[in-house]
């Protein structure tokens, strides 16, 4: 196994999903947490090939972008399908998750904090662009069975990048998302509680980071 060091804020947001790909799956790596000072120094010294995060180095060589991260930590761990369809089934919710946040990333330029958990209700509400894409999602997801995303009863990468967004938005840290906002959606709730009941989910949770 290669050496890996994987780089990030000390967010949830962003490289979770990957962190915990990599651990879930037994993958050893250096989970490494910048300040914004230090990614400041790195950023002008030109260590983001891309010029931002995550980055994660393989060998010392590196790899840009969250969705390829945790494509590489997938296969690496044994948590990204070798079968052509399956695997286009992970990626079709990994991809479509990041179309329902798109909408949602306009609200953080709103300076008013009230029209800004306003428009944040709307997007979420069941007429709202997000509320629409999050439905035709959970159907899809519980047209495969509800357990794990694309389907079966192995957790993938689908599974750890649903659970971790879902986290993420209903941590407290995104003003006008109520901690229960998903769970009226079974399909993504039945996937959600599979994760969260993985010992190794729980370990992780469990530690200081």
């Amino acid at each position: 196994m290669p050496s890996l060091k994987l780089s990030h804020f000390n967010t949830k947001g962003g490289a979770e999903h990957c962190r915990l790909a990599f651990f879930m799956g037994g993958v050893e790596f250096e989970d490494k947490r910048l300040s914004r000072e230090e990614w400041g120094g790195m950023k002008a010294a030109g260590f983001s090939p891309m010029g931002g995060l995550p980055v994660l180095e393989v060998d010392g060589k590196k790899i840009c972008q969250s969705k390829a991260i945790l494509n590489y930590a997938g296969r690496a761990a044994g948590l990204y399908p070798t079968d052509a369809f399956e695997a286009a089934k992970v990626d079709e919710l990994i991809n479509g998750m990041d179309d329902v946040f798109e909408p949602f990333r306009s609200t953080f330029a709103i300076q008013d904090l009230d029209e800004k958990i306003k428009k944040r209700q709307e997007l979420l509400s069941a007429e709202g662009k997000m509320g629409q894409m999050i439905t035709a999602i959970d159907k899809l997801v519980a047209s495969n069975g509800g357990k794990c995303a694309a389907g079966g009863d192995k957790v993938t990468i689908a599974d750890i990048a649903l659970t971790t967004w879902i986290d993420f938005m209903t941590s407290g840290a995104m003003d006008g998302v109520a901690a229960d906002t998903f769970e009226k959606y079974p399909g993504l709730k039945g996937v959600v509680d599979n994760v969260r009941a993985h010992p190794k989910y729980i370990e992780w949770n469990a530690m200081e980071h």
